[in-house]
């Protein structure tokens, strides 16, 4: 038995090792001096939670470039905490991607730095840099670890920042949840949940201006939304900055207003590694576990559907579920606290059969 293991065992990290090498080529090719584009062609600039993921992947060989993607996307951060969905490079080409740094504009509370878009990702940053540093101490390097200690202490505020803002600019549904504005925001932009929102979105005549969609050039049209989408998608942008990013208005006059639970549920994961931070800081962690506390329980008792089983997102305006099957549904496992709800339930079940047994 152990020999005819062995080959394939070894076959096996072969496989892996091509694998890890041919990650490693992509990321050494998209790699732009201080953080990785998604796509030379597709999408050249940097993209939030890409920035995250990309940062995670990068521990485990490149700590250094891992804080740096990390720096260099928290230094498009908004005054007021955003941190937008795209910091653009200013190496590539105006025109060369849309919609770019012409169509979001400038904004008081953007970054003075680099130009940036004006809408949000899903808030995975101090998951990502708790996850860097974890990798870190597991190089046991005292020096590694000492710096990976202030690469720490420069992006914490940072985060905090970013978790207040999406407490107090948007949660406008009054459940303790953040909502968002755009598809675009949630990470699955095309995903089928937006599908009736934006079937139902009037767009007036004149309300979005000619453009030129870069995607159709650098990808498969089929693989790409259609036009009509496209034009939703850049209605709903334009509405948000003709308003001046203003998030006071959202209530009133979004016309697309979701919380969604993929997104709501990496905030609370994060918000659990930014209070591990803090702790590892010498900071309070208790504020952001309150936080934590608070968007697990809008998600059980906003987002949670007893009748379908599953998690589902909740339209703020039309004040309903959006009733479609996808993997947004199960993200909300990522909450540690819901581990702890299925331990108690299965303890209090276990009970109630005892209980059950015991003779009269």
């Amino acid at each position: 038995m152990t020999s005819r293991l062995q080959p394939a065992a070894g076959l096996v990290r072969a496989e892996r090792d091509a694998l890890l090498a041919e990650a490693q080529r992509v990321l050494d090719a998209n790699w732009t001096g201080h953080s990785t584009v998604a796509s030379r062609s597709l999408y050249p600039h940097q993209w939030s939670w890409d920035a995250a993921f990309i940062a995670i992947g990068r521990a485990w060989a490149e700590p250094a470039r891992a804080r740096l993607e990390l720096e260099s996307l928290l230094a498009g951060q908004w005054a007021n905490g955003m941190v937008p969905h795209i910091v653009f490079d200013p190496a590539v080409a105006p025109g060369d991607y849309f919609p770019g740094p012409e169509f979001w504009g400038a904004h008081g509370d953007g970054p003075g730095g680099p130009a940036t878009s004006g809408i949000l990702q899903p808030p995975m940053h101090a998951r990502a840099a708790l996850e860097v540093h974890r990798r870190a101490e597991a190089g046991d390097d005292p020096a590694t670890v000492a710096g990976s200690l202030a690469f720490l202490g420069r992006v914490y505020p940072k985060l905090v920042a970013w978790h207040r803002y999406l407490a107090g600019h948007r949660g406008v549904g009054g459940h303790h949840l953040a909502a968002i504005v755009h598809p675009w925001e949630s990470g699955m932009d095309n995903s089928p949940i937006w599908d009736q929102d934006l079937d139902e979105l009037a767009i007036p005549a004149g309300a979005v201006p000619p453009y030129r969609r870069h995607d159709l050039i650098h990808a498969d049209p089929a693989d790409r939304p259609t036009d009509a989408a496209y034009d939703r998608f850049v209605y709903l942008a334009l509405r948000y900055k003709d308003a001046g990013y203003d998030d006071t208005t959202l209530a009133a006059h979004s016309p697309f207003l979701v919380e969604d639970p993929l997104f709501n549920a990496i905030w609370c994961w994060s918000a659990h590694a930014l209070a591990e931070i803090a702790e590892l800081l010498g900071h309070d962690g208790a504020p952001h576990q309150t936080m934590a506390r608070r968007i697990h329980e809008g998600l059980l008792s906003y987002l949670w559907v007893p009748a379908e089983g599953r998690f589902m997102a909740w339209d703020v305006r039309d004040r309903r579920h959006v009733a479609k099957n996808t993997v947004s549904s199960l993200m909300p496992l990522l909450d540690p606290e819901l581990l702890g709800c299925d331990r108690r339930a299965r303890g209090e079940a276990g009970a109630a059969r005892r209980r059950s047994r015991r003779p009269l």
